[in-house]
């Protein structure tokens, strides 16, 4: 059993930030989904692929793209299945101007392979990929040009600190980015913040209901909680 929301309630100085105006939204929570590569988690990646998303599709740089996969009996390579990834996020893709999805590509096992031959392989990389998706009718939401060679061994590498500033700088881009949110959420969206951190997966409708009531004067009418 949980304590009753104990630990959720809502501080009284956030509260009167809120009042007064002051309340600045400082944090952009975002939910990061790591696909299994695997064959056999195929037929999952439909379940949370999403339209607005960010998609970093990553192979190992060891090896040359038009090299067969040993997984793959039909003798599939590393350009097949990157083409089959990026076709299956874009089926998703609406027909508007939004910057979303975007799609990103990394290498991995830098840290196994010399200097001269990381770089080599990563204009190979590039000029292969530019191939691919130039031409591509939504090229558009596709980086194409540009292959993160990461060392996932090293927690403070370079390459993923670009990596992670590419992240963002797209996220500055999103239509959403900026967009105005009712006062009256705010209180919730904290509550709900802090249930996510202290590891709650699921909530219920009546527990939201409940929530909202605690917010006192900042809660919203019942009719707008469906809303929210």
């Amino acid at each position: 059993m949980h304590p009753k929301h104990k630990a959720l309630t809502i501080q009284s100085d956030i509260l009167e930030e809120i009042r007064t105006g002051e309340y600045k939204i400082r944090i952009a929570p975002s939910d990061l989904v790591d696909f299994g590569g695997q064959r056999c988690f195929d037929m999952t990646h439909q379940l949370f692929i999403q339209h607005k998303g960010t998609f970093v599709l990553m192979f190992d740089g060891r090896y040359e793209l038009h090299k067969p996969l040993d997984e793959y009996p039909q003798g599939e390579t590393g350009k097949d299945i990157l083409v089959h990834w990026v076709n299956s996020i874009l089926v998703y893709c609406k027909e508007d101007d939004d910057l979303l999805p975007m799609i990103m590509f990394a290498a991995t096992h830098s840290d196994l392979l010399e200097m001269d031959e990381m770089l080599a392989k990563e204009r190979t990389f590039k000029l292969e990929l530019s191939k691919l998706f130039s031409t591509h009718v939504k090229n558009r939401h596709i980086l194409y040009d540009k292959v993160f060679f990461i060392n996932a061994t090293n927690s403070k590498d370079p390459q993923i600190e670009h990596l992670k500033d590419k992240l963002v700088d797209i996220a500055f881009q999103q239509s959403t980015w900026g967009q105005r949110m009712p006062i009256s959420w705010v209180p919730l969206e904290l509550q709900i913040s802090e249930m996510r951190t202290n590891n709650f997966s699921v909530i219920q409708k009546e527990t939201i209901q409940e929530l909202n009531r605690l917010s006192d004067e900042f809660s919203m009418p019942e009719d707008l909680i469906d809303n929210f």
